[in-house]
């Protein structure tokens, strides 16, 4: 169903937005192997945190971890802000290949945007369970 979808916007005249083609990034990853999703992410007009999320969730759920991270160095080069969204789906990369020093560099950057798991009105309950989850693989 995602591959149709993908085929007919792709053949329509008409330029997606930032609140379509998030829902797309979804459900390619879920469908189709690399690198059709990341084809589909590059030619977008308007690329925001959403679109860059659905697609790390994307290949975090096929477990193409290394594209996982792959994203997310690019999303840190292009100096874009994750959210705990973003960490929740690195940190599940990273427990994913049992690197344990890679897990830690991730943390350490969750740490470094400011998310105190302790502290604050709303802890991240999804970055702190991703955590717990890579640590006890």
């Amino acid at each position: 169903m995602g591959t149709q979808i993908h085929a007919s916007v792709s053949k329509s005249r008409y330029s997606l937005d930032v609140y379509m083609d998030p829902p797309l990034l979804i459900c390619i990853p879920n469908v189709v192997v690399s690198p059709v999703p990341k084809t589909f992410f590059d030619g977008m007009t308007e690329r925001d945190v959403v679109s860059r999320n659905a697609l790390i969730a994307g290949y975090t759920q096929n477990e193409d971890n290394e594209e996982t991270l792959g994203l997310f160095c690019l999303l840190k080069r292009e100096s874009v802000w994750p959210t705990p969204y973003t960490f929740g789906n690195l940190l599940n990369a990273c427990a994913n290949l049992a690197d344990l020093n890679l897990g830690r560099q991730a943390h350490a950057h969750v740490l470094k945007h400011g998310f105190r798991f302790q502290s604050g009105s709303e802890p991240d309950i999804f970055v702190g369970n991703s955590l717990i989850d890579m640590c006890m693989k």
